[in-house]
């Protein structure tokens, strides 16, 4: 009983820890530049824009990010060769968006996104990050005293 309690308390701590940076991440709104792919038995469709670049959310650790993208003809892409970068959505630790950037004749078709279940509803989903909406991001410099 107590080391459930113990799982139960480490898992609300770490939900505290995404809505934390949700909130803390600048001075607009996380339902503005923050999108939700539904999912139905962990599938869904995701439309891409020209070029076809997706921004996917990370945060302490954790991806938001699919398991697995196949294209309009059904074919699965090696999520191992996409080239990726990560860009600051604010100072708190690990909040994060992942650039994905996927193959250029993929530009404004609707493309299928998988998310196995792990854990639970809060962490097996697939969140997009809308960069053009989150305006200008928080950049650190670090500064080395002694």
């Amino acid at each position: 009983m107590r080391a459930a309690l113990g799982c139960h308390r480490r898992r609300c701590q770490r939900l505290g820890a995404i809505l934390s940076c949700l909130l803390l991440a600048g001075s607009a709104q996380a339902e503005d530049w923050l999108q939700r792919v539904p999912l139905e038995s962990g599938r869904g469709s995701l439309e891409l824009g020209n070029p076809p670049i997706v921004a996917f959310l990370t945060c302490g650790g954790h991806s938001f990010a699919p398991d697995e993208i196949r294209g309009a003809d059904g074919a699965a892409i090696d999520l191992a060769a996409v080239q990726k970068s990560s860009e600051a959505i604010a100072l708190f630790p690990g909040l994060n968006a992942v650039v994905w950037r996927l193959p250029a004749d993929w530009s404004g078709k609707t493309v299928e996104v998988t998310k196995r279940p792990q854990r639970d509803a809060i962490w097996d989903q697939i969140l997009v990050v809308d960069l053009a909406k989150l305006g200008e991001r928080p950049t650190l410099t670090l500064v080395e005293t002694g």
